[in-house]
């Protein structure tokens, strides 16, 4: 009698009975009606499972989730004292994941090591504009990545989204998309253009606001926008880098190049001066209410996001769509 493989195929089956339990207590609390129900079951959910599981889960039903939302969440999960928060927080992302008509049109594939490409492939790429994110040192766009594709919308925008995992502003290279900044910045760029997307933008924050700056006045890109950017004498190949482009750019260029800052930051205020004095002619778009570096997750909490990101990305007002 062979115990060791009826073992295994227990193991399996009790395994797959547990996925499904699992995904159906997830499903409870993305389908609660009421404040009350979804309080229920998202205490349910979260005093039931172990962190890990629940990442498996959620990320098995909204698959971009997995950037951003699950690594914040998960640390909270695991330490009794950060529970309760967790749940409210999660509670509420999960609320906002039920008024997302089209969370489920987003697709996400690796593109190779620190890559990732999120789309809607039933729309053409030619209707369409490619957002090329540089994320910063937390690996993502300052807030969960599910936010930002709400805001960019499945229908007009692909999110091609790069991070450096050595936290060395991409001033480096990245491995497995070039050696140095110019590489990295034209791996991004060969991919726009294999895409045929009618723009390109680059959508950039903290440590990949400088590199998101460089690479679209490199490529010619139409627009950059870079959110809290760091200081370019702090990083000094990035700085002469961005100089020898910016004095090889086309002089109405520099309109297009959309700075982003928390101005009672004075991490922030300073580092926008500095660019200020090799870019003048950029944009500059001070925000005064968070003091704060996280200037999305700022507007995120206050329900600004979409409207912040849609303007700066889109020219859209707000209420236009």
């Amino acid at each position: 009698m062979n115990t060791a493989g009826r073992g295994g195929e227990n193991a399996r089956t009790a395994a797959g009975a547990d996925a499904r339990k699992l995904d159906r207590a997830v499903a409870a609390v993305l389908d609660a009606r009421t404040p009350r129900e979804l309080k229920r079951t998202t205490a349910e959910l979260c005093s039931s499972v172990a962190p890990r599981d629940l990442e498996d889960a959620i990320s098995r039903r909204y698959r971009p989730l997995e950037h951003g939302l699950l690594e914040i969440l998960v640390p909270f999960l695991r330490h009794g004292s950060a529970r309760r928060k967790a749940m409210r927080w999660l509670r509420r992302t999960l609320g906002e994941l039920r008024r997302w008509k089209d969370a489920g049109s987003w697709q996400a594939s690796s593109q190779g090591p620190n890559v990732t490409f999120f789309c809607n492939p039933a729309v053409a790429t030619r209707e369409k504009t490619l957002a090329v994110g540089f994320a910063g040192n937390s690996l993502h766009l300052m807030v969960p990545t599910y936010q930002v594709l709400h805001a960019l919308g499945s229908q007009r925008t692909d999110l091609l989204l790069l991070s450096d995992p050595e936290r060395n502003y991409f001033a480096g290279g990245v491995e497995g998309l070039g050696d140095d900044p110019k590489a990295v910045a034209a791996f991004a760029d060969a991919f726009a253009k294999r895409g045929g997307y009618r723009r390109t933008i680059a959508l950039a924050t903290s440590a990949g606001g400088l590199f998101g700056i460089y690479a679209a006045l490199l490529n010619g890109w139409e627009r950059a926008v870079s959110v809290g950017p760091d200081n370019p004498e702090n990083h000094p190949s990035l700085r002469d880098g961005l100089k020898r482009v910016a004095a090889a750019s086309k002089p109405d260029s520099f309109a297009q190049i959309r700075i982003c800052y928390a101005t009672r930051n004075a991490y922030n205020r300073e580092n926008a001066e500095a660019i200020a004095r090799i870019l003048p002619a950029a944009a500059y778009f001070p925000h005064d209410g968070p003091d704060q570096h996280n200037l999305l997750e700022f507007l995120a909490d206050a329900g600004e996001l979409d409207a912040y990101l849609r303007f700066h990305c889109f020219d859209e007002s707000p209420g236009q769509r």
